[in-house]
């Protein structure tokens, strides 16, 4: 479009966004409607186009968005009617009319939720995830106005209350992420504050969110869960009665149908969102020990072990505000495999760190500079493995999310990334390895020995990160579909490590072997919640390039026999 057919910038009404819009139709020739709806894929109907030129109804962003490309603009010149849209609904807001503590911007939940079918067999799943897209075409209308105009009010510092439609409370948001919670929180406590059908749902989605294991999407629900508390716990007067935990571990317990998986993993977010208040706590500790005399014979030893735990936690929890690891942080350029900047632990998680975020365990004595050693001696390696993972990452993001940020066990190519080895053999180079560079085992007479984090700074990487190479193998993410592939490796090596036979690039399968030999540990990334699907992008290219050819090393192509993902 040239620059004098329209002027965006002079638009300040809603009135002059939409006389502009039909003036570009006009200029682009009247095109009819059923040609412009083709030109966008049907994305919006020939009717509704037809409304927004003409002027019968307002465009919603997307709506503007789609209609300026169907006239035939580019989608770089739709982004800019796109931001008038917004600018023009920040600027007819008025102002508070009261206190400066007043919100710039009060949302009724009431009017939106009426937009949906709140009967829980079809509720929007979407919103609990996270996720923003449309279920129809006047659900998405009134979510995307929001939404639109939250982030741009949001964007130039405003405040933000969401009022709910449960009990009228006002809550304050700081971000998209939140808002979702809330509203979410708020569409399965309304329809009945002791309605089975809504806590049933809850757990039920949950339950899928959970076995997906995308962190993204489990950090909304934890968001979620605690909104719906949070609601729960302000609007109470005197005993709580509404949603009385006895209620919630009985239906959990239901809802798990015997699977042990299914159990803990809905019972650690309940445990995780009521662990801070002394009363639920107790709470929690009595309906375990209830249902927990209710196991029959039948019962496996898994869910006994899950059952124990758990009302041990609830009974020893000591409370933390969150653990952020100041001063131990080291950032990570965007690089050939990852695209995005990120920021991850300078060594493995040590034992130090362990007692600080999981409260059962006891302090070792003389052991704190050592990593902490992840056992697995169970069955299913990989069911405990996430389960130990969770608990750590939910410590660790207790308060990471609101600062856009999120914790993460590193994807495969996260870790080759902040080892500096997508060239070369080692971190610090294709040198062989020496005992002043990594702690392997160097001799079958001499075996290796567990040493404290950071003792070899030789072995050290371009990044600044130590231990990538001995001392622990250290867990990586690899797939995020479990169902097909499994999800966790084992990255580095360990001090029971041959040096002769030591690589980087090796990639082994997680085992019940591998895993009870006291050589795995884990390290910790940091990344943007908005960069959470493009690590899982990055990812599953590197997979599929490990997974059919070696890599180079020092710029020249290698038949090796260990390349990336090959396993041991």
């Amino acid at each position: 479009m040239e620059a004098d057919d329209v002027d965006l910038a002079s638009v300040t009404t809603k009135e002059e966004l939409q006389l502009l819009l039909r003036r570009l139709h006009v200029l682009r020739g009247r095109p009819s409607t059923r040609k412009m709806a083709r030109r966008i894929d049907g994305k919006y109907s020939s009717s509704s186009l037809h409304d927004y030129i003409k002027g019968h109804r307002y465009p919603t962003r997307d709506g503007l968005y789609y209609c300026v490309i169907a006239c035939g603009e580019s989608e770089a010149v739709a982004e800019r009617w796109g931001a008038t849209w917004g600018r023009v609904e920040v600027r007819n807001l008025q102002p508070p009319a009261t206190a400066s503590d007043e919100p710039d911007f009060s949302i009724r939940l009431t009017n939106l939720l009426a937009r949906y079918d709140v009967k829980f067999h079809s509720a929007p799943a979407d919103i609990l995830r996270g996720d923003r897209k449309p279920l129809d075409a006047a659900q998405d209308d009134a979510l995307e106005n929001v939404l639109a105009i939250l982030e741009a009010i949001l964007a130039r510092g405003g405040v933000v209350e969401a009022v709910t439609r449960f009990h009228g409370l006002g809550v304050r948001v700081t971000s998209v992420a939140e808002f979702l919670a809330v509203l979410a929180a708020d569409m399965v406590l309304h329809p009945a504050k002791q309605d089975p059908g809504s806590r049933l749902w809850l757990i039920e989605q949950s339950q899928k969110i959970l076995k997906a294991k995308e962190q993204a999407r489990e950090t909304q629900l934890r968001m979620a869960w605690a909104s719906l508390f949070d609601l729960l716990r302000r609007a109470a007067s005197g005993p709580r009665t509404a949603w009385p935990i006895e209620q919630m571990v009985e239906d959990i317990v239901k809802k798990a149908d015997k699977s042990a998986s299914r159990f803990s993993s809905v019972m650690g977010l309940l445990f995780e969102v009521v662990r801070d208040d002394p009363v639920l706590r107790k709470e929690l500790h009595q309906a375990l020990g209830v249902e927990e005399r209710k196991l029959t014979d039948d019962a496996t030893p898994q869910m006994r072990h899950h059952f124990g735990r758990l009302r041990s936690l609830t009974r020893t929890y000591r409370q933390s505000d969150g653990y952020d690891f100041a001063g131990r942080l080291k950032s990570i350029p965007a690089g050939e495999l990852c695209d995005y900047r990120f920021a991850a632990t300078g060594y493995p998680l040590t034992m130090g760190d362990a007692v600080r975020l999981l409260h059962d365990l006891e302090p070792a004595e003389g052991r704190a500079g050592y990593p902490y050693v992840i056992e697995l001696e169970r069955p299913a390696p990989e069911e405990a493995l996430a389960e130990n993972l969770t608990r750590l990452l939910v410590q660790c993001n207790k308060r990471a999310y609101r600062s856009g940020k999120m914790w993460a066990v590193p994807t495969a190519a996260e870790w080759i990334t902040l080892a500096g080895c997508e060239h070369s053999l080692f971190p610090w180079g294709s040198e062989p390895a020496d005992p002043l560079r990594a702690n392997l085992t160097y001799s079958w007479e001499e075996k290796g020995r567990l040493q404290p984090v950071g003792t070899l700074p030789g072995g050290r990487s371009r990044h600044g990160i130590d231990d990538c190479c001995g001392n622990v193998h250290e867990i990586v993410e690899w797939c995020r579909e479990p169902s097909r592939r499994a999800h966790y490796r084992l990255a580095g090596e360990s001090f029971r490590s041959l040096a002769d036979h030591a690589s980087c690039f090796r990639l082994r399968h997680l085992t019940r072997s591998s895993s009870s030999r006291g050589n795995v540990g884990v390290r910790l990334v940091q990344i943007d919640i908005e960069d959470a699907e493009k690590r899982w992008v990055a990812q599953d290219a590197f997979r599929h390039i490990s997974e059919r050819r070696p890599p180079e090393i020092d710029g020249e192509a290698k038949d090796s026999p260990l390349p990336w993902g090959r396993n041991r």
